[in-house]
């Protein structure tokens, strides 16, 4: 099989991943399950409330609203596309959990309405890894699901978040964050999971992002605040939502950078996908 650089998921409808198959198919990569040399370094990237519908033709959106994201479409073009991939569940902690242990929210029991914590007996992919060998980090934006009531974090050695909601919403700060401990922590093997804060809601970004000019610096908007009714206001929520999709793509541009220049650039497994989608209430 041809190597590539980058493994692009896009989302159909609600969905987020099969993460039965991801997990598979990153630890066949990294325990030598297949022919060929394996790969090191595995770097997971999540939008966290991303729907299949608001992403580029080229990463398996044939219906819906295309954003403008050429980063995200890039990694598509140069990788495999998964264009049928659902979320277990339309929350963040039940997705990432199902991500990290394969297992559906039937199983491993993290969900709204069942206890958060996930039991020591499902073994996490950071856990495994780590085990073998390889250096963990997790920078999460939306890091509402790590707390020691979930313990979905178990595995991971280092764990950067951000102490208000304006800096975890802003991609360019968990970036300039974790880019260099990625450098440090991938000198040989490693496991990186990269959790943006975008698009979820409060929905929104800097002027730059929207389509149209919106007489402001930035804008955000909580369905919460529009009133009992959120699809009387549709054109405005999507509006604020994709341009939440094209800053956080912006921002990807830095990792794109970052992973063509170091050293090990022919030697990484990445997977871009999503925690869930968004029904905008």
């Amino acid at each position: 099989m041809p190597r590539k650089p980058a493994v692009s998921v896009p989302f159909r409808r609600y969905a987020g991943v099969a993460w039965w198959g991801i997990l598979a198919a990153a630890l066949c990569a990294f325990t030598g399950c297949r022919q060929g040399p394996s790969f090191r370094r595995l770097i997971l990237v999540t939008f966290d409330s991303a729907r299949a519908d608001f992403f580029p033709r080229w990463c398996g959106n044939s219906t819906g609203f295309p954003t403008l994201m050429p980063n995200v479409e890039a990694w598509c073009r140069e990788g495999w596309v998964f264009p049928r991939a659902y979320t277990p569940y339309p929350a963040t902690p039940a997705g990432i959990a199902s991500i990290y242990t394969g297992y559906s929210p039937v199983h491993h029991r993290v969900t709204l309405d069942e206890t958060l914590f996930l039991t020591p007996a499902i073994p996490t992919l950071a856990e495994t890894l780590h085990r073998h060998g390889f250096s963990t980090y997790l920078a999460a934006g939306n890091h509402w699901f790590l707390n020691r009531e979930t313990m979905i974090h178990r595995g991971f050695q280092r764990i950067d978040t951000f102490a208000t909601l304006h800096e975890s919403m802003d991609p360019f700060r968990l970036l300039e964050r974790a880019l260099p401990r990625m450098e440090q922590a991938c000198r040989r093997r490693c496991f990186i999971h990269l959790h943006l804060f975008q698009p979820h809601e409060p929905y929104g970004a800097p002027a730059a992002y929207f389509d149209h000019p919106i007489g402001k610096e930035k804008s955000f908007i909580n369905v919460k605040k529009v009133g009992p009714r959120p699809m009387d206001h549709r054109k405005e929520l999507l509006a604020h939502y994709r341009a939440g999709l094209r800053w956080a793509d912006d921002a990807l541009g830095r990792l794109r950078k970052f992973l063509a220049a170091v050293s090990w650039k022919r030697d990484y497994l990445l997977v871009l996908t999503s925690d869930h989608g968004e029904g905008f209430g």
